[in-house]
């Protein structure tokens, strides 16, 4: 179970990554989620023989119909596992799941905190706790996030492991890439890369922007993915006179070439658990600017420098400018150092099976 799937989110990517890895003759991957708008990733799942449902939004009015369609789901499928990554709608499925007498029932846990705004979290923790019941097996992206759901409950970390083959460094998607974006060689080009929600946090990154043009005027920014703060980002980068130096590229599906063609990724995300836009930009060796309330783990190599989201946009802005010509210049050293700490898909896949298996 998934918010959404799609090119653009991080848990649809570590989901995508665990699909790659397994054995498509001893596992069928079945997904149910409630938003779609590419199929890039559903083909690939059906074309494995597996099945994607497109459930109704979740909420009040659709609670009674998406639960039926979920057990009916489960009644013709005969399911040995279901792995639910959406910690406020297990009281739904994992208690279904229960009572079809699904064997191993998993909560999967990415965040450490109930929500991006109180009023959800008011919402939501009640929902989790009783839906975290329901479960027999805990999985988390890292300590931090663990802890935050299960408490004392033992579970099982695992990163969010990348293919570090695929984000291996290459000059010429480089190249490629950033004359695609009209940039030149010598222009500093900042991106970030996610859903535009509160979490992210983008605004900051605009704002921080504004600051570093005072610095470096050549530089540009890029935001790689959607979501409902878009509209006012745009508004904020019209207000400071800075939109032309500000481009949006909506969800993209190959995320790669643009790791490789950007100077620095930004990362200050309000909560995070392992940030799987950080650990795929670090296995690029690409130099990573990131808030310090970032799960601790996701910061695994040389490449990544973690700054305070309390000291604000200026601060970050004078950091980046003064930190990035000391960076680390070999950028292919990122999958050395991201392998030695435990980021390799495969690896990672292999905990998921035993989870499976178990």
């Amino acid at each position: 179970m998934l918010p959404q799937f799609q090119p653009g989110g991080g848990i649809e990517r570590v989901v995508m990554n665990y699909f790659d890895y397994l054995d498509h003759d001893q596992y069928r991957f079945d997904i149910v989620t409630h938003k779609m708008e590419s199929r890039t990733y559903a083909d690939e799942i059906i074309a494995a023989g597996g099945h994607v449902h497109l459930f109704s939004p979740p909420g009040i009015g659709t609670m009674k119909a998406n639960a039926r369609r979920f057990a009916e789901i489960l009644d013709e499928g005969h399911y040995d596992v279901v792995h639910c990554h959406m910690a406020n709608a297990a009281f739904i499925y994992l208690k279904i799941a229960q009572q079809k007498g699904v064997p191993i029932r998993i909560l999967h846990s990415h965040q450490d905190h109930y929500a991006d705004t109180k009023l959800h979290a008011l919402r939501n923790i009640p929902l989790i706790n009783i839906g975290k019941r329901y479960a027999n097996r805990r999985v988390a992206c890292s300590v931090e996030s663990g802890r935050f759901l299960f408490g004392s409950k033992p579970f099982t970390v695992v990163n969010n492991g990348i293919d570090l083959d695929v984000f291996r460094f290459d000059a010429n998607l480089r190249n490629e890439k950033r004359k695609r974006l009209k940039v030149q060689e010598s222009t500093l080009l900042l991106g970030q890369v996610g859903r535009l929600v509160p979490q992210k946090n983008p605004l900051f990154s605009i704002r921080m922007f504004n600051e570093l043009l005072k610095l470096r005027p050549d530089a540009r920014l890029v935001f790689a993915g959607d979501g409902e703060l878009r509209e006012e980002m745009e508004q904020l980068a019209q207000q400071f006179g800075i939109a032309e130096r500000v481009q949006f590229l909506g969800n993209i599906n190959d995320v790669v070439p643009l790791y490789d063609a950007l100077d620095a990724l930004l990362m200050p995300s309000l909560y995070e658990g392992i940030s799987l836009s950080m650990s795929e930009a670090q296995g690029t060796g690409l130099p990573v600017f990131a808030a310090n309330t970032i799960a601790p783990e996701s910061f695994a190599t040389s490449f990544a420098v973690k700054l305070k989201l309390e000291a604000g946009p200026k601060y970050w802005a004078n950091a980046i400018a003064t930190s990035l010509p000391g960076m680390p210049k070999d950028r292919e050293s990122g999958v050395r150092q991201m392998r030695e700490h435990g980021f390799d898909a495969k690896e990672c896949t292999t905990i998921i099976e035993r989870v499976y298996d178990s």
